[in-house]
């Protein structure tokens, strides 16, 4: 029996010399070595779920979950739980593939009489553990689970449980990391303040020295893009990633943006000025639902090429950019959000199609150039709003109150280059002092708007929507109706 773990033990030793190894968030990824109780070789394992392939509606966790590690719980027959590695949890994040007796075990660091069991269990009890390894490409990858149980997967409320299994790249696919060896620092900083900072994600910092992961985020500024990480020293590109876990070495990196427009507001075109938005994602991450968060700054709404779900992703990673620009038009009285690229409507706050009737369009702006969109037809309450969502796909939230800006609901309407002149046209008869050219003097008094010697007047929005004319207007701009007469008014 020994000779036969033996030749265990070499087998595994010269696969992990063949097959390349890779780096992950917590170390580098290998093929594990099964070692013994006495003297245990310990491994972060790692989930590779990366939120290409989310397949399950039921599994509240985040797809993408790159950097989580499981996590040993300190009591036997508690379930595992997978979370972001810290200093004060990375011994119970250790994990050896142990002989013990002639059968192989997963046993943990922190807690060296626990083993994982039926799959998603710590208990002093153990049973057989497998680990089968994905096909190549992705043979760093294994599906993990005690004999005769299905794999562990990364589940709700940061707890493992068990279920069959998803494939590659999601959240039944773990690595098993050696941990880094020393420690390195990381300092980022942006190629260009005016368009965007740099950090270390989840602070405002921009230097870390760590043995454990690091993680790098770049923050545009509404109307512009990340587009990469590049080394400081020799100016390689190093990552078109935000956040980016960086690797073992030391290293100084800049965060590069590059501008697609320009922050305006949004007005529907006419046949003889049309106006192109990119509409961008303003949300930072801060708010969350249904667990479900994450920073998509740089992400735009995008046209599918046939009618389906909505898009969400940055304009450089879009094959043909008119797929992404979107302008507001007036069909038959109604305002509707129209495709460049393919003609569709937005419908259903979500999805595009070629339907125009019902699914009127309404940009409400909550504050600093953010609005939440959303279509007449969004289903019920039809008070659903267009939000970034699992898989660069966009879906609809409803919300009893709005969260505010920087949400899961927040954009921009970003003004394309090819449109600065025509939306320029729109903003000429802009302002107080245009109305001196007519007979009505109009103000704007605590964001209130009247019309001196006038008491019937209408107020609507620049897409449309009648205002009430008693309650204070959000910060925007306005049509003031006078029997034939029409007014632009900006309220601040």
């Amino acid at each position: 029996m020994k000779k036969i773990y033996k030749l265990i033990f070499t087998v595994a030793l010269l696969m992990s010399a063949v097959i390349q190894l890779a780096a992950q968030v917590n170390g580098t990824a290998v093929v594990p070595t099964v070692s013994t109780l006495a003297s245990p070789l310990y491994y972060y394992i790692e989930s590779a779920a990366n939120g290409t392939t989310p397949v399950l509606t039921n599994n509240n966790a985040p797809d993408d979950l790159r950097g989580y590690v499981m996590i040993c719980p300190s009591t036997s027959g508690s379930k595992i739980s997978w979370g972001a590695l810290t200093d004060t949890n990375k011994d119970a994040a250790l994990w050896a593939v142990v002989n013990d007796g002639g059968v192989i075990k997963l046993v943990n660091k922190a807690y060296p009489t626990l083993f994982m069991f039926q799959s998603n269990f710590a208990s002093t009890t153990a049973n057989e553990v497998k680990y089968d390894p994905r096909v190549s490409p992705n043979q760093l990858q294994y599906k993990i689970y005690s004999t005769g149980y299905n794999p562990v997967i990364a589940w709700n409320t940061f707890l493992c449980d068990k279920y069959s299994d998803q494939g590659v790249n999601t959240k039944t696919s773990w690595y098993f990391i050696l941990p880094f060896e020393s420690e390195r620092t990381v300092n980022v900083s942006s190629a260009n303040t005016l368009q965007g900072t740099a950090v270390i994600t989840g602070t405002t910092d921009i230097t870390k020295t760590s043995m454990g992961s690091i993680s790098i985020t770049a923050n545009p500024l509404p109307g512009y893009v990340f587009v990469n990480w590049t080394n400081q020293s020799n100016g390689d590109i190093v990552s078109t990633e935000s956040p980016y876990y960086v690797g073992a070495n030391s290293i100084n990196l800049i965060a590069n943006f590059t501008q697609i427009g320009t922050v305006g507001q949004p007005f529907v075109s006419t046949t003889s000025n049309p106006i192109y938005y990119y509409i961008q994602s303003a949300c930072n991450g801060s708010n969350v639902f249904s667990s479900f968060t994450g920073d998509f700054r740089s992400n735009v709404l995008i046209s599918p090429t046939a009618a389906g779900r909505i898009i969400h992703k940055r304009i450089n990673a879009v094959t043909t950019p008119d797929h992404a620009l979107w302008m507001l038009e007036n069909v038959g009285g109604t305002i509707l959000l129209k495709n460049k690229a393919t003609g569709f409507y937005m419908v259903g706050s979500r999805d595009a199609g070629t339907t125009t009737t019902g699914n009127g369009f309404t940009p409400t702006l909550q504050g600093n150039n953010q609005y939440t969109i959303k279509t007449a037809d969004a289903g019920t309450p039809n008070t659903s709003t267009t939000n970034v969502w699992r898989a660069n796909l966009c879906d609809r939230l409803f919300f009893a109150s709005d969260p505010g800006e920087n949400s899961l609901i927040s954009w921009y309407f970003v003004v394309a280059p090819e449109s600065a002149t025509n939306y320029q046209n729109a903003l000429i008869s802009t302002g107080v002092s245009d109305v001196n050219k007519s007979d009505y003097s109009i103000n704007t008094v605590n964001r209130t708007i009247t019309v001196e010697g006038v008491n019937n007047f209408e107020v609507y929005s620049v897409t449309g929507q009648k205002q009430n004319r008693e309650k204070a207007l959000q910060s925007g701009v306005y049509l003031v109706k006078i029997k034939d007469f029409t007014q632009k008014v900006i309220v601040k």
